[in-house]
């Protein structure tokens, strides 16, 4: 079966070169590697692209055209689609795999979920990803305040979806409020009006009534700024 073949016209009698399909496979990959250095920088970056079946017989293209379908990412394996206007119109698509690399906290021994980890639970290595970058940790302060939601064994690359933070307020506890502006700091209590992670910003009522805003700290005391 001819591979990703979309419109592809042969090319017309012996006056007409054949495009050099070695040449369109490495100029994939170059393009490949481009979009994905673009995308993820500072990584290491393995492309492969399948070359298109050598049965083909296209006209040599003046200048091939190279893109990705709509919503996909250079990363993983997928289709990149090869167009030809000059001389003659012709596309194709043809698989391809992108492979990244790069640092992500890795653990050292196994942990069973809902433990929690610290930084000496995992040790920095570089590792193959096996999903989005975005999602592996590499500061270990971000650890702070997790737990895990699924058993891990040793040399698991640590993922942000791996992680829970549970919550170190509860809606309805009254709970220590800081307020603390230029010169001041006035400690007082309040009752949470919904439940609160590390970090994350929850609505206090205070004793005479009035909503206050503020960002959980890690002894489960509220921030409110000016």
């Amino acid at each position: 079966m001819l591979s990703g073949l979309l419109g592809v016209l042969p090319a017309q009698g012996a006056e007409h070169p054949i495009q050099d399909l070695t040449a369109l496979t490495r100029a994939a990959g170059n393009w490949l590697e481009g979009q994905a250095v673009t995308r993820h920088p500072g990584l290491s970056i393995g492309v492969q692209v399948t070359p298109p079946d050598a049965r083909l017989r296209m006209s040599a293209c003046a200048a091939l055209r190279f893109s990705l379908p709509a919503g996909s990412q250079p990363w993983g394996t997928g289709s990149i689609g090869v167009r030809c206007e000059s001389p003659h119109v012709w596309s194709l698509y043809t698989p391809f795999k992108i492979t990244l690399t790069g640092p992500a906290l890795v653990s050292n021994r196994a942990i069973a979920a809902r433990q929690s980890l610290t930084g000496q639970d995992v040790e920095s290595k570089q590792v193959e990803y096996q999903a989005m970058p975005e999602l592996y940790l590499q500061d270990r302060q971000a650890l702070a305040g997790t737990v895990l939601t699924v058993p891990i064994g040793p040399g698991t690359a640590i993922r942000r979806d791996m992680l829970r933070r549970p919550p170190l307020i509860k809606a309805g506890q009254r709970v220590p409020m800081r307020v603390e502006g230029p010169g001041y700091r006035i400690s007082q209590e309040g009752i949470a009006q919904q439940p609160g992670v590390l970090g994350e910003n929850i609505r206090l009522k205070t004793a005479n009534g009035r909503i206050v805003e503020g960002t959980v700290a890690a002894d489960g005391s509220v921030r409110v700024g000016p």
